[in-house]
């Protein structure tokens, strides 16, 4: 549905706009007077919360991807791909991780204002729907006689052959509420036989249309049509199954012979008439609204809308106000707008305020209040918007580190809810994709000539193994050290090709309808998200494999001892040499020392993973015949002879946890760690017991970094 702006101005000259859902006015009028965006930069520094303490947090926007799924939660739509935001502006990019610097000095760009705002009118109005009409898939249709054939209207229509008076066609369809309803059939019939005997065929046709087996409809069949006629009755029908019914009659003595034809059906529409009530579905919520006055449809959505500005806004509900949204209601209803489109407008005006953009709002003292806290939690865990059940727990002053064992609303117990939610895929969705830089599998394709078997549903497999593995450690509770150890694969028809998995007979029917089995590699070679097929992909070349880039991701994301950068007269691989044997290549790379301080560290996490080609399929030699070696020497001395070494060195590192807590407290935290934040980090490391994601979170949120606000 798209938004009437004629409307729309005239509803804003015919109100005042005042608070929106407890935050200053903003109207979706155009991308002007948005100066309120802009935060205060001179936030107190109390002791609890100071920078010496690290309580620091950079105070910007919601990422591209938290706003998409914020929205997608407030308003009842898919979470993957329900709300579109491709047309915002990408958010720079810092330590690695989209959710930091989004415009942290304050305020949004004039390009983001452009696009944020056709952008929330989609959403809502996509949201704000009237369900008073029912349209029947015809695939439903039985035919108690007769065959279907193809139809010349296209597939939005059904063809069945039916000899006259031998049979008839039953379409099932399915009423909502009681009501006055104008039932109809697009109905239509085609000759395949046609002379001068055709008027006289016709003329000897009727048709009948029964509802529930009742004749409400007849009428003669004087020609083929071009299109469907509809056929339809205003008739009072109670909610539930109904049928029509189409029976075609001869009233002739006999058919020619050779006479072919079939009738053209649409699918059944069912309209609402003169009810008394309107079924509407607002942001997900089924409710059933009068369509008188503009007080009847206020009192139908209010509830609604209260919840949407509440969890909007992450606020109180004392503080929520719907002045505003219910005033352009009011005032949409009465100019003669539909009531889906007047409630479009309430959701778009409570949307744009800037409280669902900006993370969080701190007290005077600079510590997060509940309703903040409660905001942070869901943005980190969820990439969303809180759930009631937070909020109602921040209502209750909940939220706090201390409380009793059985207290539902202590931080610790709500990380543990939360992280039991299916939204909290987020971690794969946001964190691990980013910490493994898989991204390199969107922007990087594969040379058709070399890899003719990876197409994109092959990309989408390797994705969703690693999300499969990380959700796995989630759900166990398992150590996040396992995603780098675990010798358990998840594997569909496209990767059991690729890694050369056996399918189990007992499930050979359900992978090939897409399904998926766990498998283990029997040489224990392939061990982890380093050796899955997306990590080993993303790092790669379109036409090789990178020991270069595969070790700087290691070095880089695994062990936090990222190399320096390259000299300006460093090397690049050159056509020629892309046809060598790398490991000679990488040798003669070191020779150089001007090369050699980074290749030193870098080569030796790359090169065992030559086992693997660039999609991550295994292999035993290179283009030009060589046999794959897969030693590696580290600079102390550490020989690697396979992909197994590799992974029980990085495993078995000290700087793995630690590191894997500092990427967690980054993308978490929203800004790089200082020095003051290492005791934190080593904390969350869990030293005397294998850290979990859980328990990493849970000690994350008792800190100042989390519960504290400092604008630095």
């Amino acid at each position: 549905m798209t938004p009437s702006r004629t409307r729309w101005a005239a509803v804003l000259a015919a109100v005042w706009m005042g608070p929106v859902a407890g935050c200053d006015p903003v109207a979706p009028s155009g991308p002007s007077d948005r100066d309120d965006t802009a935060v205060d930069s001179d936030l107190p520094v109390p002791s609890a919360c100071s920078v010496e303490n690290a309580g620091t947090l950079p105070l910007g926007r919601r990422t591209n991807r938290a706003l998409a799924r914020g929205l997608a939660d407030l308003l009842g739509a898919d979470r993957d791909g329900g709300v579109d935001v491709s047309a915002l502006p990408a958010a720079d990019v810092a330590t690695g991780y989209t959710n930091t610097r989004l415009d942290a000095v304050g305020g949004v760009s004039e390009a983001f204002l452009l696009a944020w705002r056709p952008t929330i009118a989609r959403a809502a109005y996509a949201s704000a729907t009237s369900d008073v009409s029912v349209s029947v898939s015809l695939s439903s249709l039985v035919g108690t006689a007769g065959s279907e054939v193809p139809s010349p209207w296209g597939s939005q229509h059904t063809m069945r052959a039916l000899q006259w008076g031998e049979g008839s066609l039953v379409v099932p369809f399915t009423l909502p509420m009681d009501g006055t309803w104008d039932v109809g059939l697009p109905v239509s019939w085609w000759l395949g036989w046609e002379d001068e005997t055709l008027n006289a065929i016709t003329a000897r046709s009727t048709a009948r249309l029964l509802l529930d087996g009742v004749q409400v409809d007849s009428w003669p069949v004087s020609a083929a049509f071009d299109t469907p006629k509809r056929r339809a009755v205003k008739v009072d029908l109670a909610a539930g199954p109904h049928t029509l019914e189409l029976q075609p009659l001869w009233t002739g003595v006999g058919l020619p012979e050779g006479l072919t034809y079939a009738w053209i059906l649409g699918n059944v529409e069912a309209h609402l008439e003169d009810a008394p009530t309107v079924p509407l579905s607002i942001a997900g919520t089924s409710v059933s609204c009068a369509t008188g006055t503009s007080d009847d449809l206020v009192a139908c959505a209010e509830p609604v809308l209260f919840d949407v500005a509440r969890r909007a806004g992450s606020l109180p509900s004392s503080e929520v106000d719907l002045s505003g949204p219910l005033t352009v209601l009011r005032a949409a209803r009465d100019a003669g707008a539909p009531p889906e489109e007047a409630i479009a407008l309430a959701l778009e005006t409570i949307l744009l305020s800037p409280r669902l953009l900006f993370l969080p709002t701190p007290s005077d003292d600079g510590a997060l209040p509940p309703h903040a806290m409660a905001e942070r939690l869901a943005d980190t865990l969820w990439r969303s918007v809180p759930d009631v059940a937070l909020l109602d727990c921040a209502d209750a002053d909940g939220l706090g580190v201390d409380g009793a064992e059985d207290d539902p609303c202590t931080l610790g117990a709500q990380v543990r809810r939360m992280l039991d939610d299916p939204r909290s895929d987020a971690l794969y969705e946001d964190f691990v994709h980013q910490w493994l830089t898989l991204e390199g599998l969107d922007h990087t394709e594969r040379d058709p000539a070399l890899y003719p078997f990876i197409q994109d549903a092959a990309f989408d497999s390797m994705r969703e193994e690693i999300r499969r593995i990380v959700l796995g450690t989630l759900a166990e509770d398992a150590p996040v050290r396992d995603l780098l150890d675990s010798p358990t694969h998840w594997v569909d028809a496209h990767l059991a090709t690729l890694y050369g998995a056996p399918i189990p007979a007992d499930q050979a029917d359900a992978v090939a309808d897409g399904g998926w089995f766990s498998w283990e590699d029997p040489t224990g070679a392939r061990r982890g998200v380093l050796t899955s097929a997306a990590f080993l992909a993303a790092h790669s070349q379109s036409d090789r494999t990178s020991p270069v880039k595969r070790g700087v991701a290691i070095l880089s994301k695994i062990l936090c001892s990222p190399p320096g950068p390259p000299s300006p007269d460093a090397g690049v691989f050159s056509p020629d040499e892309r046809e060598e044997n790398p490991q000679d290549v990488l040798a003669q790379h070191r020779s150089d020392p001007s090369c050699n301080a980074c290749h030193k560290d870098i080569d030796p996490m790359g090169l065992p993973l030559e086992r693997y080609d660039a999609v991550g399929g295994e292999r035993t030699r290179y283009a030009n015949g060589d046999t794959i070696g897969h030693e590696a020497t580290l600079p102390d001395g550490t020989v690697f002879h396979s992909p197994s070494d590799l992974i029980d060195a990085i495993v078995t590192d000290p700087r793995t946890d630690t590191c894997l807590a500092q990427q967690l407290f980054t993308w978490m935290q929203g800004r790089a760690p200082t020095p003051e934040d290492e005791p934190l980090i080593e904390a969350m490391a869990s030293p005397d017991h294998p850290a979990t994601f859980a328990s990493m979170i849970e000690t994350w949120v008792a800190s100042p970094q989390a519960r504290c606000l400092y604008r630095p």
